[in-house]
């Protein structure tokens, strides 16, 4: 072998330990982090249909005493270090030391009853990774509240698999632990309980979603077989200097109190802004480019200097349209993605916006139509523009004196409704009712024409859709389930997404709202819409971005 081929074999090689020693280093964590046990931590999820004991709760508490007769006789220990993880069916019992987590037994609220194992299971090393695995067979002795004791054998099998990203009522998480894993306890007396579980741990939180089959078999026949898929509501974590974060469930009242923008994101600015001035009658009331501290706000660095305008209505509110310079993908559809999908606004008569708009660059979707059932007088007509931007043109044609709409102070007003798809209509209602407080007016099963057109299904398909109600009249964000087959939407790195970009919102304080789940941390900006406020956005369960702009009720 030559010296050059030698040379290169060496680089090679080299190049090769360091390439598996960074994806090693990229894959190790400390376990910690997604897995924090401290004295009164608490996190509580959604519950199962049928479930009328509220949330499921799952809480730590300091064991101070233990069961001293049992770990002293069983495991040498008194228990005085052991934490109770007390969970809605059972109650784990672990401990925290420098070489990992230890699971030593668990309580069963059936009976009462304590099994404790003959040695504990290391159950997560203080440093884990992904494809890590346990696989592992303990004796344990069951204690009765009569004094009783029955010996078993519980296993535990476990693959720390990869990292996903989750969305909760709570929030979406990134980069979240996916851990599976199944037990299996001998009960005795021909008594088997088995679960196959699927858990999922956010960074700094914890279990923040899972999936646990819980099976029961006597004598080889299955008498229970229950799912539960619980998802984050709210959690309090003590950082152990006397001090938590706490994440209200809901607050008492709206934090949301009504819609002041609708960003749409234009391959050819000049176009859109004429479109919106020639045939909705908007005028442009601000035009400039986009500030650091606005993108940086965003988490979009890449939009500073994009330029844009701002629209207002012929009636004159304080509600707009922004448009912005930006990169619209040419594969992009509308109404297929997650995220803000349409825009409604209040006009006098959607009848007559559609005569119109027929002669117009606009491309008509749909309707006019009565919208629900016959008795019905909620009408509305459909267009798309050339960013692939809905807007919905929607009247009660009733009495407008009891209507739940506003009444338009023009014959095409201002935006009312944000209409955003989603993966699960549930979780993402949930979403906005803990973190914003908005009230669920209604969740049902429809037909919605226009999207099964756009997703190729049956027109008479039913899509799960909810609406909910912010603080001020006639405000809300209507919230439409996608099936599966939708995607995320294409965004270009460090840009905005494509199409209805953000939905902006008044919010009176943000100090009222979670601020773990802002983007960056807020900004005072300037110019019409935000008028020197501060300003925070979150991305939503569903990718979609809410900006909140601070608005002091008068």
């Amino acid at each position: 072998m030559s010296n050059c081929v030698r040379a290169s074999v060496n680089i090679l090689i080299c190049f090769c330990w360091v390439a598996i020693i960074s994806s090693c280093a990229q894959n190790t964590f400390k376990i910690n982090d997604y897995y924090p046990i401290a004295n009164e931590n608490e996190w509580r999820y959604t519950a199962p249909a049928g479930w009328k004991d509220g949330d499921y709760i799952s809480r730590i508490e300091e064991v101070s005493r233990g069961f001293p007769s049992l770990f002293t006789e069983i495991q040498g220990e008194d228990g005085s270090k052991l934490f109770a993880l007390n969970e809605n069916a059972k109650t784990l019992l672990l401990s925290v030391n420098e070489e990992g987590i230890f699971y030593h037994g668990e309580t069963f609220s059936s009976d009462g009853s304590i099994a404790v194992f003959e040695k504990p299971i290391r159950w997560f090393q203080t440093k884990e990774w992904i494809k890590s695995s346990i696989n592992v067979k303990r004796n344990y002795i069951r204690f009765f509240k009569d004094g009783t004791r029955q010996n078993g054998i519980f296993t535990l099998t476990q693959k720390i698999t990869k990292k996903e990203d989750v969305i909760t009522p709570a929030g979406n998480f990134k980069d979240c632990l996916r851990i599976e894993f199944d037990t299996y306890w001998d009960l005795g007396k021909g008594t088997e309980a088995k679960s196959i579980n699927v858990y999922y741990h956010a960074k700094d939180i914890g279990v923040v979603k899972a999936s646990a089959r819980f099976i029961i078999l006597k004598n080889d026949q299955e008498i229970i077989n229950r799912l539960v898929q619980p998802k984050l509501k709210s959690y309090t974590l003590n950082d152990g200097s006397n001090s938590s974060l706490k994440l209200p469930i809901a607050p008492k009242i709206s934090t949301m109190h009504r819609i002041k923008m609708a960003t749409i994101v234009s391959q050819d600015i000049e176009t859109s802004t004429s479109l919106y001035q020639d045939w909705l009658n908007y005028s442009v009331v601000e035009e400039g480019v986009l500030s650091s501290a606005m993108t940086k706000v965003w988490g979009t660095p890449k939009m500073t200097g994009k330029r844009y305008t701002l629209l207002q209505p012929e009636s004159g509110d304080d509600v707009y349209l922004r448009v912005i310079q930006g990169t619209v993908p040419k594969n992009y559809k509308a109404m297929t993605t997650y995220g803000w999908n349409a825009i409604e606004l209040i006009v006098e008569n959607p009848d007559a916006v559609y005569e119109k708009l027929l002669k117009s660059p606009f491309t008509h979707l749909d309707g006019p139509a009565n919208l629900g059932d016959e008795f019905s007088t909620i009408r509305a007509v459909q267009f798309k523009g050339p960013s692939e931007e809905v807007f919905y043109f929607t009247t009660d044609t009733g009495d407008r004196s009891t209507s739940t709409l506003l009444t338009p102070r023009s014959s095409i007003d201002r935006v009312f409704i944000m209409v955003v798809g989603v993966p699960d209509a549930r979780v993402v209602t949930d979403f906005y009712k803990s973190n914003f407080g908005v009230k669920e007016a209604f969740f049902i099963n429809t037909p919605i024409g226009l999207i099964a057109s756009a997703q190729n299904l049956p027109i008479d398909h039913k899509f799960p859709l909810s609406l909910v109600r912010l603080g001020a009249f006639s405000n809300s964000i209507e919230i439409d389930e996608y099936p599966k087959t939708a995607q995320k939407r294409p965004v270009a790195q460090g840009e905005l997404p494509p199409g209805i970009s953000i939905s902006s919102f008044a919010v009176e304080n943000l100090d009222l709202i979670n601020p773990t789940l802002f983007v960056s941390t807020p900004e005072i900006l300037d110019g019409i819409g935000y008028n020197g406020n501060r300003t925070a956005t979150i991305i939503g369960p569903a990718g979609e971005m809410i900006e909140l702009i601070e608005e002091k009720k008068e």
